[in-house]
């Protein structure tokens, strides 16, 4: 129709977060607010959604890229690959691919910046197995012949096909290397995502079916800000 789902346009959202020595969350406004953020819509759908260990997207997560084991240095490249599990077999896969490019001083602290491309695969699933297998063990095996007429009936017209487009989404971080600490870091990219959907009414029984075509372009700053009594 002509509605336009509220969340078509956000204002930014400001929240703060609690770090500890090492930058991981630990408690502070921000800590109730991912889905304000889309992570639990997007959670690893796409390099704009969270991938466990990657981009530093999640609120619940790392501020910053993944880090190396071994020593680096201005010009030195690495990368690392996420693989999120899917329905059934199939996993999403994401590269993450890190550069330090640079140094620069920040509030008297010389610190790396390290830009972060994070490019992730194409997601296709249909949820529709998976619900008809769920709809089957609710039947039981004394189910009726009419119900069974039934469910073959809905296996032919049952349908929720999720499709995420291919992403890339960009990062750059002021690491300081003395504290082990990203001190500011810039998220942005874009995703899509489609889905179709074919299912039953939950009054009438009658099949209803929709679409939904959703892209979404999200910036994210963090930063670093001192603080004491904490």
């Amino acid at each position: 129709g002509d509605d336009i789902p509220e969340f078509a346009e956000l204002e930014p959202i400001s929240t703060s977060f609690i770090v500890d020595e090492k930058g991981n969350p630990i408690g502070g406004d921000g800590m109730g607010v991912p889905d304000g953020m889309f992570g639990d819509l997007f959670g690893g759908l796409g390099g704009m959604g969270a991938p466990p260990s990657g981009m530093g997207t999640d609120p619940g997560g790392f501020f910053g890229p993944v880090l190396p084991d071994e020593e680096v240095n201005v010009g030195d490249t690495w990368t690392e690959t996420i693989e999120t599990p899917l329905l059934g077999d199939d996993v999403v896969t994401t590269q993450v691919t890190s550069t330090v490019v640079g140094t620069e001083q920040v509030d008297g602290a010389q610190v790396f910046i390290i830009e972060t491309v994070s490019s992730t695969s194409e997601i296709r699933f249909d949820m529709a197995e998976f619900l008809l297998a769920l709809f089957g063990g609710f039947m039981g095996d004394e189910a009726s012949e009419e119900d069974l007429s039934l469910l073959e009936e809905l296996r032919d017209q049952l349908r929720f096909a999720f499709t995420v487009d291919a992403s890339e989404s960009t990062m750059v971080t002021k690491f300081d290397p003395e504290r082990g600490l990203p001190l500011e870091s810039e998220v942005s990219g874009q995703n899509r995502m489609a889905m179709d959907v074919n299912v039953p009414d939950d009054d009438t029984g009658e099949m209803v079916s929709f679409t939904l075509d959703m892209s979404m372009s999200q910036r994210m700053v963090y930063r670093l800000v001192e603080a004491s009594g904490f």
